[in-house]
């Protein structure tokens, strides 16, 4: 009986292991992950010379905080590559940081940091603009107003380059991204006064087509840039309204 009694005992303790067993299949613990706090904002501006220390942000994983580091910044205007930005070339700069959870999981976040040059419309049209943009002969929606940004930028003497020669229309206005931008345009300031500039030939662009400013006038008073560019057959009217630093 006795033996009957432990053989018992022995059969419904490893019943309950293997149920508890069962029960704790497919079980994990809690993954934290780490959370970002983007220290002085996600657009910062200044101008270009101007000293700049980055504010950083506080990364922290259940409460706890928990080291970052700056991973990359990119020129998103113009073509740039490092781990710093460069104050004495106007651009807007993507600068991102990662940071990694004790559990391995890896995460990452980002600010623009323009660094830009306020041109005095008498020597120089360098500067942030707002970008109104109507595209003549295309199909669909054919104009954008307040587009935000485009900038202009002395590449060397009297020649200037322009982030995106078709005022933005593909790449704000149509939302299809940076890629769609007309980018390596330049155009030399003969007299600002006399509104006399010269362009260059087509510049193929990566997206299909060639792209070319046809004609350019500007208004000082007002702080405006019109001009006229031309995609194989496809014109856009731009006109660009300078901004300053926020």
């Amino acid at each position: 009986m006795k033996i009957l009694y432990k053989s018992l005992i022995i059969a419904v303790t490893i019943v309950l292991l293997v149920q508890c067993k069962k029960e704790s299949e497919g079980l994990s613990h809690i993954v934290y992950y780490p959370v970002f706090q983007i220290i002085g904002g996600e657009d910062l501006y200044i101008n270009r010379g101007d000293n700049y220390v980055d504010p950083g942000v506080k990364v922290t994983e259940n409460g706890v905080d928990i080291p970052y580091s700056v991973v990359s910044v990119t020129g998103e205007f113009f073509e740039f590559d490092s781990t710093a930005i460069n104050v004495q070339q106007s651009n807007k700069y993507s600068v991102n940081y990662s940071a990694t959870s004790s559990s391995g999981y890896t995460r990452t976040a980002g600010r623009n940091v323009f660094v830009i040059t306020v041109g005095d419309f008498v020597t120089s049209l360098e500067g942030l603009y707002v970008s109104d943009v109507e595209q003549v002969g295309g199909l669909g929606d054919n104009k954008y107003t307040g587009l935000k940004y485009i900038m202009i930028r002395n590449k060397q003497g009297n020649e200037f380059e322009i982030s995106d020669a078709m005022g933005g229309y593909n790449d704000i206005g149509k939302e299809l991204g940076k890629g769609y931008r007309a980018v390596g345009i330049t155009f030399t300031v003969n007299s600002i006064a006399n509104n006399d500039f010269s362009f260059g030939a087509a510049v193929p662009q990566s997206f299909g087509g060639s792209v070319k400013i046809n004609s350019m006038m500007v208004d000082a008073n007002a702080k405006k840039i019109s001009f006229q560019s031309e995609r194989n057959s496809t014109k856009y009217n731009v006109v660009l309204t300078q901004v300053e630093a926020q």
